[in-house]
Order: C-alpha cells, then sequence, then structure tokens
C-alpha cells in the first residue's frame, strides 16, 4: 500500500483502466441451486472447488446475507492512520438496486465508505491468502481471534470520484478498506455476496452492450 486517500481509504498502485476485475478468477466459487424466493439477479456461478459444500445451504446462506445487509449488518472498520489503527463501528449495507454497497460509520469523521459492486477488484480473507496480503500495521493492531474474521476489500472510483481521479491523472486508483466481520461464517457469506453481485453487475453490463 503506498498511501492513503482523502477518503480514509487505503489506495494501491494504479490499474490499467481496461484491467478486468480479478474477484472471480482467483478465488473458488460456492455455486448454488436455484431458490425460489431468490431476487431475480440471483444466478450464482459454481466453479470446482476442492471442498464438497451444499449447494442449496450455500446459496440460502448468501441470500440470507444480501436480505439482511440491505437492512444493514454490522462491521468494524479498520482505517489506518500512519501506524496507527481506528477501529470504527460501523454498518455494511446493500442498496436496493443491488449495484451499490455502502459501509456507514456514523462515529468517523468519514460517515461513508461506497462503491459499486462492479468496481470490485479483489477481496482477501487470512484463511485464502494469508496474513501477508494485509498491511502489517493493520494485523499488528488485531486480537488473534480477528484474524479468521478480517476482510480486506479492493475497488475503484465510480461516478463523481472517477471523473475527479481521471482529471487529476489517478485513474485506475485501487482503494483498499479493511473490516472485522462478527464471525468467521459471516466473513464467508459477506464474501460470497460480493462475487454473487459483481458477477451480476459485470453480466447486465455486458448483456446491455
Amino acid at each position: 500500500r503506498c498511501c492513503v486517500g482523502e477518503d480514509g481509504n487505503e489506495i494501491s498502485p494504479a490499474v490499467a483502466a481496461s484491467e478486468q476485475p480479478v474477484l472471480l478468477d482467483r478465488k473458488d466459487e460456492r455455486g448454488a441451486s436455484e431458490c425460489g424466493d431468490a431476487p431475480p439477479f440471483f444466478a450464482p456461478v459454481q466453479k470446482a472447488s476442492s471442498k464438497p459444500v451444499d449447494k442449496e445451504e450455500a446459496q440460502r446462506r448468501v441470500l440470507n446475507y444480501i436480505k439482511q445487509a440491505a437492512r444493514g449488518v454490522p462491521v468494524t472498520v479498520l482505517r489506518r492512520h500512519n501506524e496507527e489503527v481506528e477501529r470504527i463501528p460501523g454498518s455494511l449495507v446493500v442498496k436496493k438496486d443491488y449495484e451499490t454497497i455502502v459501509v456507514e460509520t456514523p462515529g468517523s469523521s468519514k460517515k461513508t465508505t461506497s462503491f459499486k459492486v462492479g468496481n470490485i477488484t479483489d477481496v482477501y480473507n487470512v484463511d485464502s491468502d494469508g496474513l501477508q496480503a494485509f498491511s502489517q500495521t493493520v494485523v499488528a493492531s488485531l486480537a488473534a481471534d480477528e484474524h479468521e474474521r478480517l476482510l480486506r476489500v479492493d475497488f475503484t472510483n465510480e461516478g463523481v470520484r472517477q471523473r475527479l481521479a481521471i482529471a487529476q491523472g489517478k485513474e485506475g486508483e485501487v482503494h483498499t478498506l479493511y473490516m472485522v466481520k462478527e464471525s468467521a461464517e459471516s466473513r464467508d457469506a459477506c464474501m460470497e455476496a460480493m462475487k454473487v453481485l459483481s458477477t451480476q453487475m459485470r453480466q447486465k453490463k455486458s448483456a446491455a452492450g
């Protein structure tokens, strides 16, 4: 991580504007069968996994998480200031369009962090990626039992911020958000929900031409 942006999130080295998100290419997918009460966008794609997964249970878990996130699910946001890490209670909300995620932190100077699910470039956890995928300053601030609940979400600018970044010659900057979830199960459901929503949004854009 090279620096911290004005929005309080860390900024990674710039990536080419044409680079495709690698979120779904790098990690195993946990696919699922159709579910009658699923939102219309819900059509997860299955990839081979070394671990047997109950497909219906996997889908149910992700669907329930998305429904809960529409009302807001608790998270602890980790915001780095030089060599110190601020822990901020907040909530993660999936907006009604199922295309936008907002992380609300009313108790901090920066009240919200928002990004389009289609702009997520990757999601990391300690089980799959190891502690080396995370800022060592952030890792050092955690208790050992928090490692399995840690998430790192990388995303690019969008909307007004994207236009501003282009004007400033910063197009393609990747912002990093660190969060601690309530449990490892909640962490997994959050990751899989982001994968599903991100895939659906990109497929929707592709179909629209």
